[in-house]
Order: structure tokens, then C-alpha cells, then sequence
């Protein structure tokens, strides 16, 4: 079916969005927050300093993929590079969190700490194993 002119003069009457008339550029136009501006880590200093390298992370998933990535992550800082964003899934997430944190030393000294039966234990005491029992 075509369209009638009145729906043409209501599409005229509307703002597209995306435009000032729009209620969602109204609040980003009002507001002081911009992602593109915004610090990564704002404890590193100021605005003023010369950008370095930066790199942007997606981690994945799978227990030994994780430990390379503690490894990636530690090459990747020592070369000069700052982590500006850090995105992952599963094990790939708490490598990231933790290292978005300032936990990846203390997470890589308890996990190297572990031996064969710490990790079996870990295993064996699933909260689920108590429901099936």
C-alpha cells in the first residue's frame, strides 16, 4: 500500500534521530561526558602528554588460552604499551579483570602457586556435586 500525505507531513514533523530534536542528542549535547575523550586511566597523568602506544584487548575464553594471555598482557606492558580497554569472555574476562583491577600479580602468584591436587580440589568441591549425591 502507498503512503497517504499526511504520513508524509507527520515524517516531516519529526526530527530524525540523531539530530538536536532528538531526546537522546539533547542529553549527550547537555552533558560534559564524552567516551572519546574520556581517560582511559586517569591516575597515569594529563591530557597534555605526549600519546604513546595504546592497544585495546578482546580476551577469549578456555583455561590455558587465559594463561597466555597473562603472558601477551605482561609483553604488551613492557614494550611501552598502554591498555586503554579490555574486553573478554570467560577465562579471557577475569585475566582482564583482573588486570583492569591491579590484581594480575596477585592472581599470577596464587595460580602458579597451585599444584595438582589444589586444582582437583577446586574441582571436586563444584556446589553442584552436593545436589546429585
Amino acid at each position: 500500500m502507498g503512503s497517504s500525505k499526511d504520513d508524509d507531513q507527520d515524517r516531516k514533523d519529526k526530527s530524525p534521530v540523531g539530530q538536536a530534536g532528538d531526546d537522546v542528542s539533547k542529553v549527550l549535547q547537555s552533558s560534559d561526558v564524552s567516551a572519546t575523550h574520556a581517560p582511559a586511566n586517569p591516575a597515569k597523568g594529563s591530557a597534555s602528554e605526549k600519546p604513546g602506544k595504546t592497544v585495546a584487548l578482546t580476551l577469549g575464553s578456555g583455561g590455558a588460552r587465559g594463561y597466555a594471555h597473562i603472558g601477551a598482557i605482561e609483553v604488551l606492558v613492557e614494550r611501552g604499551y598502554d591498555i586503554v580497554a579490555i574486553s573478554g569472555c570467560s577465562m579471557g574476562a577475569l585475566i582482564g579483570g583482573m588486570f583492569g583491577a591491579g590484581k594480575m600479580q596477585d592472581y599470577k602468584d596464587w595460580v602458579t602457586g597451585l599444584g595438582q591436587f589444589d586444582v582437583l580440589k577446586l574441582l571436586c568441591n563444584h556446589p553442584l556435586k552436593s545436589v546429585h549425591a
